[in-house]
């Protein structure tokens, strides 16, 4: 982790500056100032003004290692003891976070002055912005930040760390899509049903009108598409509807709930030779075709399995053929 930080004069321009749209900015956390707009802030900062104290602010920036992927909790952590450590405490702060690099960064912008009128001492502010960072880093089991990522594909000891955990997050989260991917009508009901499991499912619209979801999980940050196709969304009139990947899925398991017959009614039609079998095997194949990605997801060949199944079944009779 990097921490950045000095004593500036002013932040009209700085605060226009990190929420241009560009910066892919969001408001993160704040203490003591009216967030309604620049106005408010800045006259809330000249609340604890005084002429004797040129330099009124101090501008940080706090850039954890992005193999971390921190999530907004442990990101406010990484925030407040930064504060603390500094000797920033007790004084208005207003603070964004950047999702324009590779490494989302927070922007810190506080009063000098703190509410008891005391001035922040601004020496030697690299080497203490340095110490606290390794500090931090140390206390909280994060990476330094100079670890790129051909270090952390070589390393055992940051692969244990990092990829190991979210690894084992992404599986679980796979079991659990896998267990209700097949039991919902909606792409909100399937969501609701992975929640109910520990997840945390944000969906958050994109500057291009599209709409981005992540999944939080044992306090991880994961893309969706890492953990499923199936969890991606598309836009439709302003919103979010499911894939068309999921609507498949979600169109065969409306088929299958709304048909009144079980799969144990067919067999036994034709087993006992009753309607007509060419119309049986249309309806039993219907049944069974909603299987289809659970066997793809498994890696196997789903046609043969089917078939085999299906063979193995009917073996008694005329050896029946399903063209999937």
């Amino acid at each position: 982790m990097i921490i950045k930080c000095k004593s500036i004069a002013h932040i009209k321009e700085s605060l226009k500056y990190i929420e241009k749209d560009e910066k892919d900015h969001m408001f993160f956390s704040s203490y003591g100032v009216d967030i309604t707009n620049q106005k408010t802030i800045l006259s809330d900062f000249a609340m604890f003004d005084s002429p004797k104290v040129k330099n009124k602010f101090v501008s940080m920036v706090i850039s954890p290692n992005k193999l971390d992927n921190l999530n907004d909790e442990k990101l406010k952590q990484v925030l407040h003891q930064t504060i603390k450590e500094l000797g920033l405490t007790n004084r208005s702060y207003y603070c964004v976070k950047h999702r324009n690099t590779e490494n989302t960064h927070l922007h810190v912008y506080l009063c000098r002055i703190s509410h008891d009128g005391e001035t922040w001492n601004d020496s030697k502010t690299a080497k203490r912005c340095k110490e606290t960072g390794i500090k931090i880093t140390d206390e909280m089991n994060l990476l330094p930040y100079e670890i790129k990522k051909e270090d952390f594909n070589d390393k055992k000891e940051i692969n244990s760390k990092y990829s190991k955990e979210k690894k084992d997050a992404i599986k679980a989260l796979q079991a659990i899509v896998k267990d209700s991917l097949y039991k919902v009508v909606s792409i909100d009901e399937l969501f609701d049903k992975i929640e109910s499991k520990g997840a945390n499912i944000k969906i958050n619209e994109l500057k291009n009108g599209l709409f981005g979801v992540t999944v939080t999980y044992r306090n991880i940050d994961i893309k969706a598409s890492d953990v499923s196709r199936y969890l991606t969304v598309k836009e439709k009139e302003g919103s979010y509807t499911a894939n068309n990947k999921l609507q498949v899925v979600i169109d065969l398991n409306i088929a299958r709930f709304e048909n009144r017959r079980g799969k144990e009614d067919i067999e036994k039609e034709i087993l006992m030779g009753k309607g007509d079998l060419v119309e049986l095997q249309k309806e039993l194949k219907a049944h069974y075709i909603f299987l289809l990605d659970t066997y793809r997801s498994k890696d196997l060949s789903w046609e043969e399995e089917l078939q085999r199944r299906l063979t193995k079944k009917y073996s008694r009779r005329k050896r029946i053929t399903f063209r999937l």
